[in-house]
């Protein structure tokens, strides 16, 4: 028998509050066993300690790259149950209920080789909204998640001349989110994004961590990518195609009363 868990003496204080039961507060705790019991003198961890660390590891794994507080909050509300699938026909909906579905195996299974996920489709469909809630599920699991921008992320790396540690986070962060990567803005021929997107996906490719893409179908960007970088994102991807009205203008012509 190892004995029970009791808290280690500890010295007075002035009364308060106790938050933690068990550990008093003290984090710690040890084996009630006598002298020369192989455990006698060993502590371990409070559960509130553990529990603490869990929330500390929230709190580190979400990235929003280049949002303000304001647009931080915005990401964080685009959630599964805030998304309206009914509203824009059965291909936005079957869409809803694939990336729910691949958002639950992310919970369920280790996030590493996981499948790439790539939502294609025109704009307003919701492709940013269900790649975010995907993310905001993956964070409440504890997963390291990181968002960009396509435009923002390499903005950022022109700004920095080459930021070597922000490349190094989207390449070893659990999940990331590449939006909008038909918007990029090419440097000169392009070469500057596919040299850094073949670093980026290849790295994740080879250490087999999933990478969500969204973008639009109709552009071209899927010509002047090179092929080895096709290749990484297409052979181990769920592709999942979008089409329906954009939902920004439905909105704003239901509230000036139009239609």
């Amino acid at each position: 028998m190892s004995g029970p868990l009791v808290p280690l003496p500890k010295p007075w204080q002035p009364s308060g509050e106790v938050r933690c039961p068990v550990c008093r507060d003290q984090g710690w705790l040890r084996r009630d066993v006598p002298p020369g019991h192989p455990l006698f003198g060993k502590i371990v961890r409070c559960a509130c300690q553990q529990e603490g660390d869990t929330g500390r590891l929230r709190a580190r794994t979400f990235c929003w790259l280049g949002a303000n507080e304001e647009q931080v909050r915005e990401l964080q509300a685009l959630t599964f149950a805030s998304f309206k699938p009914q509203a824009n026909g059965q291909d936005v909906l079957e869409a809803y209920t694939r990336t729910r579905r691949y958002a639950h195996d992310l919970k369920q299974d280790q996030v590493t080789g996981q499948r790439n996920l790539l939502l294609l489709g025109p704009y307003g469909v919701g492709k940013t909204h269900l790649a975010c809630a995907i993310l905001n599920e993956a964070r409440q699991a504890g997963v390291g998640c990181l968002f960009l921008s396509g435009n923002e992320f390499f903005q950022k790396l022109y700004d920095s001349d080459f930021d070597e540690n922000l490349l190094k986070q989207a390449i070893e962060t659990s999940l990331l989110c590449l939006d909008d990567l038909d918007k990029m803005q090419l440097k000169g021929d392009g070469s500057y994004q596919k040299a850094t997107l073949f670093t980026l996906f290849n790295q994740r490719y080879l250490t087999r961590r999933p990478v969500i893409i969204t973008a639009n179908k109709d552009d071209d960007w899927q010509n002047w990518l090179h092929g080895a970088i096709l290749s990484r994102l297409f052979g181990h991807a769920e592709v999942i195609g979008m089409q329906g009205q954009d939902y920004r203008l439905i909105q704003a012509m239901q509230k000036n009363g139009i239609g």
